[in-house]
């Protein structure tokens, strides 16, 4: 029977990315780890997003594991940067700024494995991708494909949004109670996601056991496109290498109790 994992008292820290931006996040330590895990949030997030803490949990009740979650620049959560300056990209960035931070410090233990929600799941594969041989395992949770998928998806579900988007050349993100309303995603977000496609040029690149998770009723990365995912990934990594979980009730947002007994089940 496993031991149960000590309780852990997490550690801030902060470091300034490529753009000079601060990136803000939390380090939850353990000296016996042999797996460190660095978690990143979808867009117009933070930290503190459902998805993220309940995977956070999910890990930590495990022996031997640690986490690294942070605030992505140009977000919604403390690291500095305009939503409207947020791109794939620089979500990406982000990311790998703190792996390499975060490798270097004496805290560092194990192996690397990565994951992430939205669009941070899209990041967390794009770097599996781009550094195969450093990379033990991803979590992907209703992972943002990009490509015609994603356009197809909004114009099916969304074509008013869609419509809106473009015209105004942004989507506000933010209500006007939030500290720093109005934050809004660009038009250029939109270009930026169309020029990425994990379907169809990402998969193929990945070497690591993949997990996915989507909601049965996520509207912005539906089944049905997680499912193409899915079966890209097992063209190189096989069955075994990757598990697809689809949570009854589930959302895009995981921001209902009931969904997320669904997805806290499925971490678990």
């Amino acid at each position: 029977m496993p031991t149960a994992a000590a309780p852990l008292t997490p550690g801030t820290f902060c470091l300034t990315n490529a753009s000079g931006l601060a990136i803000r996040g939390t380090w939850w330590a353990r000296a016996e780890a042999t797996t460190t895990w660095v978690l990143q949030h979808g867009a117009a997030g933070s930290q503190n997003d459902p998805a993220i803490v309940l995977l956070r949990e999910a890990l930590l009740a495990r022996p031997g594991q640690q986490v690294i979650t942070f605030d992505g620049t140009c977000n919604l959560g403390e690291s500095e940067g305009r939503l409207q300056d947020l791109r794939p990209s620089t979500h990406a960035a982000d990311l790998a700024a703190v792996i390499a931070w975060a490798q270097a410090q004496p805290a560092w233990r194990g192996a690397l494995a990565v994951a992430g929600h939205s669009l941070g799941a899209a990041s967390a594969l794009l770097y599996a991708a781009a550094n195969p041989a450093a990379v033990q395992q991803v979590v992907a949770i209703s992972p943002v494909v990009g490509g015609a998928a994603w356009w197809q998806t909004y114009q099916q579900n969304y074509p008013a949004v869609l419509a809106a988007w473009q015209d105004d050349g942004q989507l506000v993100k933010t209500t006007p109670d939030h500290p720093r309303h109005p934050q809004a995603l660009s038009w250029a977000y939109v270009a930026e996601v169309l020029t990425y496609d994990l379907i169809h040029t990402t998969a193929p690149q990945v070497r690591c056991p993949v997990t996915l998770v989507v909601g049965a009723d996520d509207r912005i990365t539906p089944p049905a496109v997680v499912e193409a995912l899915a079966a890209a990934l097992r063209i190189n990594l096989g069955e075994k290498n990757v598990t697809l979980h689809r949570v009854p009730g589930g959302s895009h947002l995981w921001t209902r109790e009931s969904e997320r007994v669904g997805l806290r089940g499925v971490l678990n």
